[in-house]
Parts: C-alpha cells; structure tokens; sequence
C-alpha cells in the first residue's frame, strides 16, 4: 500500500494490509477519533485490492478513509474474491456508492455486511445503498453512523425492491439516530434478529410481530414512555 507524505505537520497517511487464514484486512494508522483528519487527503488515487494470490473469505477496511473508488486486483480479474463471504468498512467515507457496489457486485458468495462508523456525502441518498444489497445476503451491520437526517428519514421510508428480501436474518441498526422502523424490514419474512438498541424510538411499530421468523428484537436505550414500555413488554414479551 501506498504511503502519503507529511504535509503541513500532518502525519503521513498509510495503508497496511495483511492476509492471514484468509482474512485480508486493511488498515489506516491514523486516529479515526482525530477530528482534524481529512477524508479527502487520506485517499484521491483508487484502493486496489490484491491478495497476493491467497483466496479470502473475509475483507475489514477500517479507517479513516475516503473511498472514492475501490478496484480489485489486476490480475486475475478479482477471482481470489469470488468466495468472499464477509464484508467490513469501518470509519469509512463516501463520495459516491461506486466503490462499494463494485466490489459486491464482484463477490457474489457474500453474506455479511457490516457497515459501523461510515459517512457519506451530502448528495447521497440510502436509495442506491438499499438496492445494491446482494441478493444471498443473510446479515446486515449498519450501526453507529454519521448520516443527515435527510438520508435517516429517506432511509426509513424506502419501499423498493431489495434484492435480499427473501434472505436477510439479521439486522443490526445500533445507534444509528433513527426515529422509526425502516418500512422496508416489515417485508422480510425471513428475518430472526433486529437490533434497534440506542436510537430515537418513541413508538415500535406493531407490524413487526407479523414477522413469522423474528426470535430476537433488542430495543434497549431508546426514549420510550412508561406506557409504550408497557405496551411493548405485553406485546412482544420484551422486559426493560
């Protein structure tokens, strides 16, 4: 990987990546808690992907870092990810969606995806995020993030066709400031585990109990009144 210069008395910017039983994880040795660094001097050139030739599994991008444009390896047209299953940006920013739906569209065996600690630019919307889902994925992270509550509330209110809908078991929406039930999760009949802790509920939405395979709906740490407590413990047997 490719190291930045210092400039103006800021740490140099690097890339270190190792495969080990494989998992290739990439990582920035900058402080993602440093709110001085700057997205857009840690990555302008595109982040080639190469694995040295060992097929991976499991991929973790943890930042800060901008990307504006992800490519996988040039030799061999990316076909050491072909098995990947688990996919993980963390403390990642987004100029555009290209980047991330180039690399899912290029693993198709994907089933994990897990997005903490992302950003991403104003004029982008959860509509493009929500449709590039795979189809096969099982399990979807996408918790503490930095979004607007433009996107937030366009992201709850989606209501197209996601590819995963007949797949998705698990989803983890931790801390990510929301307000209501994304309406698109009352779709997924085969979802088993939900977890809403630590955002801005008032009211859980009574359709989630015609959701025939949910076992597990974590709630904790949400601004619920005493009576809406007492309606979610009658309703979904859940204790606080």
């Amino acid at each position: 990987m490719a190291a930045k210069k210092p400039k103006n008395g800021q740490a140099s910017f690097e890339l270190k990546a190792r495969v080990k039983n494989g998992h290739l994880q990439i990582k920035s040795n900058l402080d993602p808690e440093n709110k001085g660094t700057s997205h857009r001097q840690n990555l302008q050139s595109p982040l080639i992907l190469e694995t040295g030739g060992t097929p991976v599994v499991e991929l973790s991008i943890h930042g800060p870092i901008a990307l504006d444009q992800i490519e996988l390896e040039k030799a061999g047209p990316g076909q050491h990810f072909l098995g990947l299953k688990k996919l993980t940006l963390s403390h990642c920013h987004f100029f555009s969606w290209q980047g991330a739906k180039q690399i899912i569209k290029s693993m198709p065996a994907l089933t994990q995806f897990v997005f903490k600690d992302i950003s991403v630019e104003p004029s982008l919307g959860p509509e493009e995020f929500l449709e590039m889902l795979p189809k096969g994925l099982k399990s979807l992270t996408l918790s503490y993030g930095h979004f607007s509550p433009e996107f937030l509330t366009a992201f709850c209110r989606f209501e197209g066709k996601i590819q995963a809908e007949e797949t998705l078991e698990q989803i983890d929406l931790t801390n990510l400031k929301i307000s209501t039930i994304p309406r698109w999760i009352l779709t997924l009949k085969n979802l088993r585990r939900l977890n809403l802790g630590q955002n801005k509920l008032t009211f859980l939405d009574r359709e989630l109990k015609e959701l025939p395979r949910l076992h597990h709906l974590s709630v904790d740490d949400n601004p619920f009144s005493e009576d809406e407590k007492a309606q979610i413990q009658r309703i979904f047997n859940i204790w606080f």
